[in-house]
């Protein structure tokens, strides 16, 4: 179940950047708005990143608590290749661009046999706060979509990119 929801935001990465790739070439002739840095995606809660050489931090905030406000809320977060998935979901993001059906189910399975999916971390709880943080380590040279979903709930999330470049690159995002 984790894996879908993940796969679902995964896709929406690459359709982002696939409409930022088809948009120049489709405006009109107005003229081109002043470019802004992507940072990220987020819905009902604030999301950040920080890349530094394998190390990849997230830091979820204004996460909700459940039941009523009796437990704290919780955050389930993936680290996706970018690259592995691209191929797999590229033909459905175009289909989902010009408005067709899609069979989800199968695209989700694809993503799974792809093994698109290179770290995460399941249902970390949030502090008093509301504030739920973590660091994956290792990760490979590449390019990432960092996904968290907060309390099962896929109007909670947020989404950004990563580069990871080994002990040579250092930044942060946020949404």
């Amino acid at each position: 179940m984790y894996k879908r929801i993940f796969v679902r935001f995964a896709v929406a990465l690459v359709a982002l950047f696939t409409m930022a790739v088809i948009a120049p070439a489709t405006a009109s002739s107005a003229p081109p708005p002043e470019p802004k840095p992507v940072v990220g995606l987020a819905e009902g809660v604030g999301y950040s990143i920080q890349v530094s050489g394998r190390e990849i931090s997230y830091t979820v905030t204004e996460v909700p608590r459940t039941l009523g406000g009796i437990l704290p809320g919780a955050c389930t977060t993936a680290v996706v290749d970018v690259v592995r998935a691209a191929p797999i979901v590229g033909p459905d993001i175009i289909a989902i661009v010009l408005g067709q059906s899609i069979d989800v189910l199968a695209l989700l399975q694809a993503v799974d046999d792809a093994d698109a999916i290179t770290a995460t971390d399941l249902l970390t709880p949030a502090n008093r706060d509301g504030t739920v943080t973590g660091t994956f380590d290792n990760i490979p040279d590449g390019l990432y979509a960092v996904m968290s979903v907060c309390n099962l709930n896929p109007d909670l999330y947020g989404l950004t990119g990563a580069f990871v470049l080994g002990d040579g690159l250092n930044y942060g995002s946020s949404a």
